[in-house]
């Protein structure tokens, strides 16, 4: 999975389940290499994943990195996605068996693959260190009541300046936490953000 991980520029996306079959933890330096390139990692693990030898130090450890990870009860395969360009899904289940994977490129299957990525992504929940630096699962209602200011100001059509401008906060500040709701809901665009904020009632 090494080599997926180098091809992504901007976005790697990928499901850690158990057993640990392809990468062991503590194994992988490809996610370091990445992180320090400027690629942003979003990473959905198995609790199964974290009860591995090794696992919970590895994940404390991508969090201190900015790597962005949920935890979800069960993941339906294991997958590697370099930007929405490649995608890699091993296909021994068990450890031991002979190592085989699928390489897919843009396609449709790759875009549904995709496609299961971001919905399993919006149903996991965030994991967030601590002041203990440990981590702590935090569900997707934790939106605060100036971002459902934020959003009920943008859904209704004003712009960024206009709703900074009304919220007495700067540009930056307005979209930095915009940035930040983004990558709580899983989403890549502003039409996106619309769609599940009003879904998930966040504004």
């Amino acid at each position: 999975m090494t080599g997926n991980q180098a091809a992504a520029r901007k976005r790697a996306r990928s499901f850690s389940t158990a057993p640990f079959v392809a990468v062991p933890p503590g194994s992988n330096t490809a996610e370091d290499q990445a992180v320090d390139r400027g690629v942003e990692y979003f990473v959905v693990v198995e609790r199964e994943f974290l009860a591995g030898p090794g696992a919970v130090a590895e994940t404390i450890d991508s969090l201190r990195r900015g790597v962005q990870v949920r935890v979800t009860d069960k993941l339906p395969i294991k997958l590697m996605m370099a930007d929405s360009e490649l995608a890699l899904v091993p296909l021994t289940t068990e450890p031991g068996g002979e190592p085989a994977a699928v390489l897919l490129h843009r396609s449709g299957l790759l875009a549904a693959v995709e496609a299961l990525f971001d919905a399993v992504w919006q149903r996991a929940y965030p994991l967030r260190l601590n002041t203990a630096e440990a981590f702590d699962e935090q569900p997707e209602s934790s939106v605060t009541e100036l971002d459902r200011k934020i959003l009920g100001l943008l859904l209704s059509g004003l712009t960024d300046e206009a709703v900074a401008g009304q919220l007495d906060l700067s540009l930056r500040t307005l979209q930095r936490r915009l940035r930040a709701l983004m990558d709580l809901a899983g989403v890549r665009t502003r039409a996106q953000l619309g769609w599940h904020a009003a879904r998930n009632d966040w504004a």
